[in-house]
């Protein structure tokens, strides 16, 4: 009997043993050092807003560190994070950097500690020449139980029309594994945590009613551009950020007023001058084909 008793309270304490370690978390994971990509969506609660890092690079001046919270949350086996020089930066910003964040299971370490980081070419758009990432920073400094190492992207003709996209994964090598390479998300779903994406855009933002083509605003105001949005904004004494909150009938209103403005700045000899966001090209700026020509000129 009392052999039985020893038995079952053996089991006992390994079971409270078991709970303890699951409830302190991960970081005393028992395996060797593994580095990983710090899971984007609902880490480390489900209410979580991630941060992204950018340094900015500005011809002829100092570089700009700046916060960036992920404007999209990807539901694919691994996360991506989107940047926008058309958004973040001026005219003049030459190349940026995605300050890619790594952590690691197990203790610190007294000294410096490396790791391997490699591109997945079949998913990556962006040419070599565009983007660069320094081995030689793929290192978890001492102390620290995380990391930011910076992956580069020239700013690009090619960013005007489409995302330029980078994908990289981790590798087992130098002082680290990567044996922590999945984490739950909710249920039985989970995300990859040794592959990120990183994709670049120079676009500047169209209020939601106005991307594309055949959008309502189209319609309304003609194709979008940086040029065209900006003299609204001026003309009308509305900020950017106020456009995107406009109900249609708001909508239809400033586009008729627009282009009696148009029309005036034509008849006064002093037409208003549009450039196109992708070609460059300069034209007289116009007003959309479903905007009232009805004007008091």
């Amino acid at each position: 009997m009392r052999k039985f008793s020893f038995i079952i309270g053996g089991i006992a304490i390994a079971a409270l043993i078991i709970s303890a370690c699951q409830k302190k978390g991960l970081m005393d994971y028992a395996g060797p050092s593994s580095i990983y990509f710090q899971p984007i969506a609902g880490y480390p609660n489900p209410n979580s807003t991630p941060q992204m890092y950018f340094v900015v690079k500005r011809a002829g001046k100092s570089d700009t560190a700046m916060n960036f919270a992920a404007s999209k949350m990807d539901a694919a086996l691994n996360d991506t994070m989107w940047g926008n020089f058309g958004l973040f930066y001026s005219d003049d910003a030459t190349a940026c950097e995605f300050m890619m964040p790594f952590r690691i299971t197990g203790d610190t370490s007294a000294v410096d500690r490396k790791f391997k980081l490699r591109v997945i070419d079949t998913a990556t758009n962006t040419p070599a020449a565009d983007f660069s990432i320094d081995p030689e920073k793929c290192i978890v400094k001492a102390g620290k139980t995380e990391a930011l190492i910076p992956i580069s992207f020239k700013r690009t003709q090619a960013m005007k029309s489409a995302y330029q996209y980078v994908t990289v994964e981790l590798e087992a090598g130098f002082d680290f594994s990567v044996e922590y390479n999945q984490y739950l998300i909710s249920g039985k779903n989970f995300k990859n945590t040794l592959r990120r994406t990183f994709g670049m855009l120079d676009q500047y933002p169209a209020p939601t009613w106005w991307r594309g083509n055949n959008s309502y605003g189209a319609s309304m105001f003609g194709k979008f551009s940086k040029t065209k949005f900006l003299h609204m904004v001026d003309y009308f004494g509305i900020p950017e950020d106020g456009w995107s909150g406009l109900a249609v009938a708001q909508v239809s209103g400033y586009a008729q007023l627009f282009n009696c403005h148009l029309k005036r700045m034509i008849t006064a000899g002093t037409p208003v001058m549009d450039k196109d966001d992708l070609t460059g090209e300069v034209t007289q700026m116009s007003a959309g084909t479903s905007a009232s020509s009805v004007c008091d000129l």
